[in-house]
């Protein structure tokens, strides 16, 4: 019986072998080499959730807000970008349409309205949360919550063009 549990074993792990050559299960499934924990060129891969408590973090620290302050405005911040989000993807939506088709000049007036629309409800989603928002907080501490959030976007826009060490990223060729 220990000997069949040894055969079997041995049989297992000379088919698994070959599968773990140096590069070879990344040539032959190139999926592999995007997964979940790391991104392209072993970089850790975007998470949104991260991205949103770093964000919560920064926001938090730089408004001086409290706790139960962050906890009531910060999830309304996700759900203004989210809705936000939204409207910008129909809005690019329609530019690509206009983009791959020859259009009128009617039907380029029709898209260039639906787009002022959806900008205009934008504004008016970002105006509805800042009211909610001033429920929770003061019209002071939602100009320095605004002024954070500002500076977060900026300052990982920084982050990934620069690098966590301020010198711009390079790929080294060898």
């Amino acid at each position: 019986m220990k000997n069949l549990l040894i055969l079997v074993l041995l049989i297992f792990s000379m088919t698994i072998a070959p599968a773990q050559e140096p590069g070879g299960d990344v040539q032959k499934m190139p999926w592999k080499k995007f997964s979940p924990a790391r991104g392209d060129k072993g970089k850790p891969a975007f998470s949104p959730w991260e991205y949103m408590k770093k964000e919560d973090e920064f926001i938090t620290n730089k408004a001086k807000l409290t706790v139960v302050e962050a906890n009531s405005v910060c999830p309304l911040l996700h759900k203004m970008k989210d809705e936000q989000r939204r409207l910008d993807f129909q809005a690019h939506h329609l530019l690509d349409q206009a983009s791959n088709e020859n259009l009128s000049e009617a039907a380029s007036q029709t898209l260039l309205k639906r787009i002022k629309e959806l900008n205009t409800q934008k504004l008016a989603v970002e105006n509805e949360y800042h009211r909610q928002m001033l429920k929770f907080i003061s019209a002071k501490k939602l100009l320095q919550f605004l002024q954070a959030d500002m500076n977060f976007d900026r300052f990982m826009l920084h982050q990934m063009f620069m690098g966590a060490h301020g010198a711009p990223p390079c790929d080294k060729k060898d």
